[in-house]
């Protein structure tokens, strides 16, 4: 009876794998992949309720490639346009319970998400299959070439261009995983409304920050500009020819990381009426927790608008009860100026919501060189233009009651000298500055010190156990 039947059960096997061949050679014909375009465009169709057209070509199991996509929101509103969209798969790690994408490439596309338009999207469908939805989803390379997205909301209407952009990112069940970044010829402008503050503001939570990790930013060609409507309303611009951020640890959730590196190079800064060109910059380190807070600006050089250059580094540690500030140093090639300092809190209450008189402060000036040309750059209505140097140090204490002046040396164009000591009592209301000065050294000789005080002002200042002084501006 066996024997009987092996050559029908033969001749079966052979009509299967026929049948199953040419079904793969239909699906992987032109003609096979216009029909499962059809299919697919269908099917998004109606569980979506909206158009959706691609056409779709693929090399089973190798690559997938969408052209011409384009999807409309419920409005039948364009959501998303893409000219194409090409995934290298692995599909051998489905096996594996996990996606594999060798590579996604996205040219010349467009998404408009406006009022959240995109919310029928993340409505979970009856039909969907959860069981691959703990899977870890991993793109081994990401690359989104000459793409437009625009976002708007109530509050927000934001526009970008990306020209080029390429990374990778890993999504696990509890984390979000970014390689390195790499952006080029990008655009950014948001505008955001003009919100009055007794209106309640919308309900934005979302839950809690999602677990990502970065690792480095590279980025050239920046241009961006954010502005907020209003009375008084702001704007900022500017543009980056090369931007370099290195990251050593993010944990979001936590709002805690620290940074190793930013480095870039600004042509232009703008905010308001303010403009800044040719800025450098380098900062070594970024260390932030929410209790406390580190920068260190190893060197930061810019252009003021009138011609003026200016370098500086510094360092900063701040916490709730404390800000200080070591190796601060500001050059331009005629002036010097260096400070350290310290602002401390007196008792359990953050420094930054006490009165200054409360301050405990500590502020030292070891050395002061300005140009006083440099000076007339920032107050030309103020200061006239002449020749020279102002030197001058310093040291102030405050123990949350008194000002101690321990030095207080100025040396001015012409041999204009001023120094003094002494206590202050700390108060807010300058009118009312109360305390003993001792003045060591005074000496005007030149009546261009007088460009300090504006024309037309007589001011007497008097200095308790010392002497009296009568200042007439000309």
């Amino acid at each position: 009876m066996l024997k009987k039947s092996l050559p029908y059960l033969f001749w079966l096997f052979l009509l299967a794998c026929f049948l199953v061949g040419s079904g793969m050679l239909f699906l992987q014909s032109n003609a096979g992949q216009r029909w499962v375009s059809r299919q697919v465009n269908d099917y998004v169709s109606k569980i979506f309720q909206t158009t959706f057209h691609a056409q779709i070509r693929y090399r089973i199991p190798d690559w997938l490639e969408f052209q011409d996509v384009y999807l409309a929101d419920q409005n039948q509103d364009t959501l998303l346009a893409v000219k194409s969209l090409r995934l290298d798969l692995d599909v051998w790690d489905i096996w594996n319970k996990k996606i594999s994408v060798d590579q996604l490439i996205l040219e010349n596309g467009y998404v408009r998400l406006v009022d959240q338009n995109y919310q029928f999207l993340l409505a979970p469908s009856p039909s969907t299959d959860t069981t691959s939805a703990g899977w870890p989803i991993t793109f081994e390379k990401i690359q989104v070439k000459n793409t437009k997205i625009d976002w708007k909301d109530p509050q927000t209407n934001a526009k970008s261009w990306i020209g080029h952009l390429e990374t990778t990112i890993s999504i696990l069940p509890t984390q979000y995983r970014v390689g390195s970044i790499k952006l080029e010829n990008a655009k950014f402008q948001v505008t955001r409304a003009d919100v009055p503050t007794t209106s309640p503001s919308p309900d934005t939570t979302t839950g809690e920050l999602p677990d990502l990790q970065l690792t480095d930013l590279h980025a050239k060609n920046l241009d961006w500009l954010v502005a907020q409507k209003g009375n008084p309303g702001w704007s900022t611009h500017g543009k980056a020819d090369r931007l370099h951020i290195r990251v050593k640890s993010l944990d979001l959730p936590a709002l805690q990381g620290e940074l190793e590196a930013i480095q870039g190079r600004f042509p232009v800064l703008a905010w308001g009426e303010e403009r800044l060109e040719d800025i450098q910059m380098d900062v070594p380190q970024i260390g932030f927790t929410p209790e406390k807070q580190h920068l260190w600006v190893r060197g930061l050089g810019f252009k003021h608008p009138k011609g003026l250059e200016i370098t500086t580094g510094f360092q900063v540690n701040h916490s709730a009860k404390s800000i200080q500030i070591s190796q601060f140093r500001a050059q331009t090639p005629d002036s010097d100026i260096r400070l350290e300092g310290k602002i401390q809190s007196p008792s359990h209450l953050p420094w930054s919501s006490l009165s200054p008189e409360d301050w405990i402060l500590k502020l030292d000036n070891p050395f002061g060189k300005i140009a006083w040309r440099d000076l007339h750059v920032f107050f030309p209505d103020l200061l006239p233009s002449q020749a020279g140097h102002i030197r001058f140090t310093h040291a102030i204490q405050g123990d949350g009651k008194t000002w101690h002046i321990q030095n207080i040396q100025y040396e001015g164009p012409s041999g204009s000298r001023l120094a003094l000591s002494g206590k202050i009592r700390q108060t807010v209301d300058w009118k009312t500055i109360s305390g003993r000065i001792q003045l060591k050294e005074l000496s005007l000789p030149d009546a261009r010190w007088h460009a300090l005080v504006p024309k037309n002002i007589r001011t007497t200042y008097q200095l308790p156990g010392t002497d009296r002084i009568i200042v007439t501006g000309k």
